[in-house]
């Protein structure tokens, strides 16, 4: 689940399903790359405190081509006012 589907940004007033979309799919794309995930826990609420607070650790795509990493980066802001749209 993206960050603000969590609920506990009280600065984000509507969850819009598009950008969460986006998100999911950054997800999908680490992990096709990668074989795991960008957040990982065997508990749930401390998957859930991971993607909430902590940076996605983009270290395994290091040699990736400077723009894919970029459009994983943007794909994955926690910001969902800062990720990347689609127009």
């Amino acid at each position: 689940m993206a960050p603000e589907m969590f609920g506990a940004d009280k600065s984000v007033k509507l969850v819009r399903g598009r950008q969460s979309d986006i998100w999911a799919a950054g997800v999908t794309l680490f992990n096709l790359l990668t074989k795991r995930y960008p957040f990982e826990s065997s508990n749930v609420f401390d998957l859930a405190n991971k993607i909430r607070g902590e940076s996605a650790d983009f270290s395994p795509l290091e040699n990736l081509e400077s723009e894919l990493l970029d459009l994983l980066e943007r794909m994955l802001e926690k910001d969902p006012e800062k990720r990347i749209g689609i127009y």
